[in-house]
């Protein structure tokens, strides 16, 4: 399209509800992004923990769009309508309002009215939940601009996508050079790791390997970062095992530091397979930590590996909301 014309070109989606962020799906052509990310139904859960999982996947979409697309220009989408699998009028109407902050003032309302489809439950006509929402973003006044803060990084095979690296290198943790003291990172790294003749930390005799991403050795490693947490945090990351790395049966850690060499463990996600997988933390969690750098942990206690060949890729968004 962007052949075709000079006009503005706009997009609108979430990360694919299959692929995640790992794959590139889109073109960077776009001068518009506009994040249509909305409540679900979570059976058995409270209004407000409900929430708090939504809100953990609009900023995994969210910063996740971000970076795919190459824009720090992403408007939100609020739903004001409902449907069967969609979260309930309230759920929808408190996530909204703190996502539909994310833009600073500029947002969107998806108003489908859906008059004879069975598939509608509300609508933004008979619904005062959903007119509240609406005039209550229009209204909101932002004295300090929110801030959405998303690193994505790594790939998983030669001829697909590799995310760069460098956003990540950027915040590693410095080493204090005038003490011996051991800095908590230890045995992780972002690297890439390819097909050599040898064997080594970069390398591997396994036949048709790139691969990139934080990667880790031993039964115990960390990656401490400047990294600051914000108000809400949320992740959607994939492990990957090379012939002679440890079988994924671990857990994953997120720690917090003042100062790279004393770190506190916040969440632990335990994990048994190379399937992609989402995680974040409840504002009762990243409350007590905002403001601390964030560290990565890896835990495989069967672990015996001195050379990298076990990795993490995926996307890490930390936000103001």
């Amino acid at each position: 399209m962007r052949a075709a014309t000079h006009k503005s070109l706009a997009m609108v989606d979430q990360l694919p509800s299959g692929a995640g962020p790992f794959e590139q799906a889109y073109s960077t052509n776009y001068d518009l992004v506009l994040c249509n990310s909305y409540s679900k139904s979570y059976p058995g859960l409270s209004i407000n923990d409900a929430v708090e999982e939504d809100l953990i996947s609009m900023r995994i979409d969210y910063g996740g769009l971000g970076k795919m697309l190459g824009t720090s220009r992403v408007i939100p989408v609020v739903a004001a309508f409902s449907g069967a699998n969609f979260g309930s009028i309230e759920q929808m109407k408190k996530a909204g309002y703190i996502f539909g902050q994310a833009g600073n003032g500029e947002y969107g309302a998806f108003v489908w009215d859906g008059v004879g489809d069975a598939g509608i439950t509300g609508r933004i006509r008979d619904t005062q939940g959903f007119r509240d929402l609406v005039k209550g973003l229009a209204s909101k006044v932002y004295v300090k601009p929110f801030v959405t803060e998303a690193y994505l990084f790594g790939g998983g095979n030669p001829n697909g996508t590799h995310w760069s690296l460098d956003g990540l290198l950027q915040k590693v943790m410095p080493k204090d050079q005038n003490s011996a003291d051991g800095l908590i990172t230890n045995n992780a790294w972002p690297t890439r790791i390819i097909t050599a003749s040898a064997n080594s930390d970069h390398t591997t005799t396994q036949e048709g390997v790139k691969v990139s991403g934080i990667a880790f050795k031993g039964s115990s490693s960390a990656l401490a970062t400047t990294i600051r947490y914000r108000k809400g945090f949320g992740a959607w990351v994939q492990m990957i095992a090379l012939n002679g790395g440890a079988s994924i049966n671990g857990s994953v850690l997120m720690g917090a530091t003042e100062d790279g060499y004393f770190e506190e463990d916040v969440t632990n996600t335990p994990i048994t397979s190379a399937a992609p997988f989402k995680f974040g933390m409840k504002s009762a969690v990243a409350s007590p930590i905002k403001g601390k750098m964030s560290t990565i942990l890896f835990s495989f206690p069967s672990s015996t590996t001195t050379v990298y060949r076990n990795l993490m890729r995926g996307l890490f968004v930390y936000a103001d909301w």
